[in-house]
């Protein structure tokens, strides 16, 4: 029964300690001045970003033409946060691309790193909007 009780204890731990850094993590990202990010280059945007974050983004459309490619960096376990980044005026990748072209051949995200930040948007896991500022 001792044992039992000390294995329950230790996990309780864990999910306290799970559910307070998740809470944390909201709590900056909700926070986050995103605005301070809008028209300077994505890598300064993910240089200041708060830790956890999945470093093999995704890199897709609009599907509005002018907008150009997206990037998308999600925050493990299970992209409980993630957070979309819009370029403005494309001055590195040629947003005009084939529409058979796979996203990450046709903006390589070395290039797309470079790009200005036009629009950010964080999101829950439950598609609620926490933060978001644009230049549109």
């Amino acid at each position: 029964m001792k044992k039992l009780s000390s294995i329950l204890v230790v996990l309780f731990a864990l999910a306290f300690n799970e559910s307070r850094a998740q809470s944390s993590l909201d709590s900056q990202l909700r926070n986050f001045p995103i605005a301070d990010y809008l028209n300077k280059p994505i890598d300064t945007l993910i240089a200041h970003l708060p830790a956890g974050y999945d470093t093999s983004f995704d890199i897709g459309s609009s599907g509005n033409i002018n907008r150009g490619a997206s990037l998308q960096i999600n925050y493990p376990p299970n992209n409980q946060f993630w957070i979309d980044i819009f370029i403005t005026d494309a001055q590195y990748i040629t947003i005009n691309k084939s529409l058979n072209t796979r996203p990450e051949d046709a903006w390589p995200l070395a290039l797309l790193r470079k790009e200005k930040v036009g629009s950010i948007t964080i999101y829950t896991g439950a598609y609620e909007i926490i933060n978001e500022a644009d230049i549109y």
